[in-house]
């Protein structure tokens, strides 16, 4: 395969052969830590969970099997899948946002426009979707990532983030960071069907996203009651 820089890497502790196994790829440590921690909450009495970051560079040897992988993205799978063992079952995760965070895009006006900062260009647009199908699609936003050509849209002072401040681009006035991106529960779906888990394992997960959905839902009547 060739010589790689060594990546950073954590697993669980457990007994390796008593459980499930699953190994997540993450591009940069906040997400990995992030995911690592939603990972552990919902799965670790079950799954031995390991968590890769490429941040640093990718796999400098081929991975040892696991029952399932999964990767934060499509960019990020298409790095790793010739380190993967043959015929491996892996997963790229649909990943939402934190919608507690949500509120600080509340306060914006309708036809407010600003960048959405992510590392690729397929993170950040589906950043933008992801928000808009949260009922943002009132503002007018802009997927950017490093390197994107072309010169910036015209008349935008604002940028919002994914918890990576570090990629708005100069001469940008103000940021609103909403977090790291976690797992969306479609994805937890996908895993506990490959991993043969018991269907009741998506009831808390399901219990908090509704919850999660109801709050934001509430808060944005009540914002608006106070508007009227």
């Amino acid at each position: 395969h060739g010589a790689a820089p060594r990546e950073y890497t954590r697993a669980r502790s457990g007994e390796r052969g008593m459980k499930k196994s699953l190994c997540f790829f993450g591009y940069n440590a906040g997400t990995c830590v992030y995911i690592e921690q939603q990972l552990d909450h919902y799965f670790g009495a079950q799954v031995e969970i390991e968590v890769r970051c490429l941040e640093h560079g990718g796999p400098s040897a081929p991975i040892p099997p696991r029952d399932l992988f999964v990767a934060s993205s499509q960019t990020v799978l298409e790095r790793i899948l010739p380190w993967l063992p043959r015929g491996a079952s892996t997963i790229v995760a649909a990943r939402t946002i934190n919608t507690e965070n949500l509120d600080l895009l509340l306060d914006l006006a309708p036809g407010a426009r600003a960048l959405v900062v992510s590392i690729s260009e397929e993170t950040a647009r589906q950043t933008v979707d992801t928000i808009n199908r949260f009922g943002f699609d009132y503002l007018e936003l802009f997927p950017y990532y490093p390197g994107m050509p072309g010169p910036l849209p015209s008349r935008i002072g604002l940028a919002i983030t994914m918890g990576n401040a570090r990629f708005v681009p100069s001469g940008i006035e103000a940021h609103i960071d909403l977090g790291v991106r976690g797992i969306d529960v479609s994805t937890y779906t996908q895993i506990v069907q490959r991993l043969k888990m018991p269907a009741e394992t998506l009831n808390a997960i399901s219990h908090d996203y509704i919850e999660a959905l109801l709050a934001l839902s509430a808060r944005r009547q009540r914002l608006a009651r106070l508007n009227k």
